[in-house]
């Protein structure tokens, strides 16, 4: 999985706006639209009472779409069944799309696949699947999920889809601030406050664990729920997704858009500057997606290091996001 950030566009205007962002990445840029994106967010509240404030949140957050950016193997059974059975050829190909020389000029040279040979003559490897080429010979994208049956699909689902947990003390996403001493006469940082506070805990989930927090009733209560519904679009060396934000199913939160440059998986700021430039390329005339913020965060209050790059990097910049948003 590549280097991420996330954008809220606040202003956005439903489904025309997602129309809008959608024909602007097919026409323009020539992307390929290559899955359903689905995001599942429920907040719970401690049913304890806290001294010191609303006590316990835990953050639990479904992303389902985009297996390419999931850790799924460009090829693979669970990639193809994600894309509705387009595949790549070999070389340098991403996703169906095929590197072009030169790209578009962003800082460092890096030759990225946005220019306008995306999708254009250069295109290689992009095909259908035969019919009756998977291992059981029942088809391509099928009533039965695909090649090789439902048992691929599931496969695919789980390869697919992404779960985190988070339990924080309510400070989540905030500039950490040394604590203080006072006495009488002075006020001095306490020497301990040196070392940024961990304020939270955060760890990869399996998709049932909600299961497991409705059994634990007198524990944790739901408080929230959000969705966000879109699509996942395949720009060569960069996946853009893009869905609708609604809160309890019926109120409008604008649009939250993510971007992901796959040749950095190694660390989570060393490509900011191309994720800056990206963002303001494909933003639509006359829209501003490009905010400081979708680059600034605080990974250490997770005990995540920001010269690393993981999938717990990608889980805290959703819940950084939708804490300081006021999303939820």
């Amino acid at each position: 999985m590549g280097a991420t950030c996330l954008v809220h566009w606040k202003d956005a205007n439903g489904q025309q706006s997602l129309t809008l962002l959608s024909d602007r990445l097919l026409k323009q840029f020539h992307a390929s639209s290559i899955a359903r994106w689905t995001i599942n967010w429920k907040v719970f509240r401690d049913t304890g009472l806290s001294k010191s404030g609303p006590g316990k949140m835990m953050h639990v957050v479904h992303v389902q779409g985009g297996a390419t950016a999931r850790g799924v193997p460009t090829g693979s059974q669970a990639a193809i069944l994600s894309s509705g059975g387009v595949f790549t050829g070999g070389g340098t190909t991403v996703g169906g799309v095929a590197a072009t020389p030169g790209g578009s000029g962003l800082p460092g040279g890096t030759g990225m696949n946005v220019g306008t040979g995306i999708g254009g003559p250069s295109k290689a490897g992009l095909g259908m699947l035969p019919s009756g080429s998977g291992p059981s010979g029942s088809g391509v994208g099928g009533p039965t999920g695909g090649v090789g049956g439902s048992g691929v699909a599931q496969a695919a689902e789980a390869l697919n889809s992404t779960a985190w947990c988070l339990i924080d003390d309510g400070a989540l996403g905030m500039p950490s601030t040394p604590a203080t001493s006072t006495t009488p006469s002075t006020t001095t940082p306490v020497a301990e406050s040196a070392a940024p506070r961990k304020r939270a805990v955060l760890v990869e989930v399996e998709r049932d664990i909600e299961a497991l927090i409705l059994k634990l009733k007198s524990l944790w209560v739901q408080r929230q729920h959000a969705v966000v519904e879109g699509q996942v679009y395949d720009l060569g060396d960069f996946i853009v997704r893009a869905g609708n934000i609604l809160v309890a199913n019926s109120t409008y939160k604008g649009m939250l858009i993510e971007i992901e440059y796959l040749p950095q998986t190694t660390n989570a700021t060393a490509s900011n500057a191309i994720l800056e430039e990206f963002v303001k390329l494909i933003s639509p005339p006359g829209v501003t997606l490009y905010s400081p913020q979708m680059l600034d965060y605080p990974y250490e209050q997770v005990g995540l290091d920001a010269t690393k790059w993981s999938t717990l990097h990608s889980g805290f910049q959703y819940m950084t996001l939708f804490r300081r948003q006021h999303i939820l």
